[in-house]
């Protein structure tokens, strides 16, 4: 059984343990946390940049270093300052040379933000990104002029709506099957849309049975048919002041046949022979291709010979060696240039 004297001393050590963690936590509650968000925007278009505090109390003064990349962003202004900053005086500038934006405030009244708006900072995008990173001479001052500890800064960035790559870029499929085009790392609040082109116009999908996920992250195309061949494919991102498409992915159909013609009474540009094959595939060539390359690929997309082509005139015929290549089902492509112009599925005995 507890004493007397043992139960005061153990009430003592929980009062102290208890006051430590309250004059812990009060003392990294009072500090102010400065941030950036992470931003998106439209290339020469302008973006405001918040600057936001948390627990700023009691401050007399303010200096901001932001580094940023001026070829990347221009500096408009600074606008929409909290109110709890007029007396005294909020000056914002950018220093070109030092690749810097700057943000300055003194008063002789005190100013405190439970959470609120320090600022916006208007620039204008000019390029793909850019990173926005607080300086480590960056400080909040006392009354008494004494520099505020401890003080959380957090970083942020601006992003074009552009630069978001799908991936794939390029592929080449059999007619027939599914595909899936994708992007990641899409910022919150972002509003996607797909779309296709073959010319300079750019059509916005629609959800169907053919295309799924018109407005994710995922463009999923189901039985693609051959009249999709060189299609191109790109996500129009909207945020709240812009829209801006992403780069494209090209979509190369392989119909499903032995050769690739385009009508009854027309000749394809490559024609195959014998097919199934043993040892060695004929490629006849009817298009004149000045520089090109004939390409065979595997089922998986491989690429198992490429031929190099030159001064290649209608008629003319190349004889590739394969008898080390694995029986089964390939794709040959003819290239003029980098664009494909006709292909044709063979198989090997």
């Amino acid at each position: 059984m507890q004493t007397y004297h043992n139960i005061i001393t153990n009430l003592s050590r929980l009062l102290t343990v208890m006051i430590t963690i309250l004059v812990f936590n009060t003392v990294a509650i009072s500090q102010p946390s400065v941030r950036m968000q992470k931003m998106t925007g439209c290339s020469n278009t302008e973006v405001l940049i918040p600057i936001e505090v948390v627990n700023m109390q009691n401050i007399a003064a303010l200096t901001l270093f932001i580094k940023v990349d001026t070829s990347t962003v221009e500096y408009v202004g600074v606008e929409d300052v909290n109110a709890v900053f007029a007396a005294g005086d909020f000056v914002g500038g950018e220093n070109q040379n030092a690749q810097l934006f700057t943000v300055n405030w003194f008063s002789l009244s005190p100013a405190s933000i439970d959470s609120g708006l320090i600022c916006n900072i208007r620039v204008v995008l000019k390029g793909n990104s850019c990173d926005l990173l607080f300086e480590n001479d960056c400080e909040f001052v006392n009354p008494d002029l004494t520099t505020v500890d401890n003080v959380d800064y957090v970083n942020g960035s601006i992003l074009a709506l552009g630069s978001y790559v799908p991936d794939p870029l390029s592929q080449t499929v059999l007619e027939g099957s599914n595909v899936n085009i994708s992007l990641t790392g899409i910022a919150d609040g972002l509003t996607l849309l797909w779309q296709t082109a073959t010319g300079e116009d750019w059509v916005n999908l629609e959800e169907n049975a053919t295309f799924n996920g018109v407005e994710s992250t995922k463009l999923t195309i189901n039985s693609v048919s051959k009249e999709l061949n060189e299609n191109r494919f790109r996500c129009l991102i909207s945020n709240n002041m812009c829209s801006e498409g992403t780069a494209e992915s090209e979509l190369y159909v392989t119909p499903n046949a032995v050769n690739n013609k385009l009508d009854q009474n027309s000749i394809a540009p490559l024609q195959v022979y014998p097919n199934p094959f043993s040892n060695i595939l004929n490629c006849k060539i009817n298009s004149n291709i000045n520089r090109g390359q004939v390409i065979l690929t595997n089922v998986e997309g491989e690429i198992i010979k490429v031929v190099k082509l030159s001064n290649v005139y209608v008629g003319d015929t190349r004889s590739i060696e394969l008898s080390d290549m694995a029986s089964g089902t390939y794709f040959v492509s003819l290239f003029d240039q980098q664009k494909m112009i006709s292909s044709a599925i063979v198989i090997r005995n």
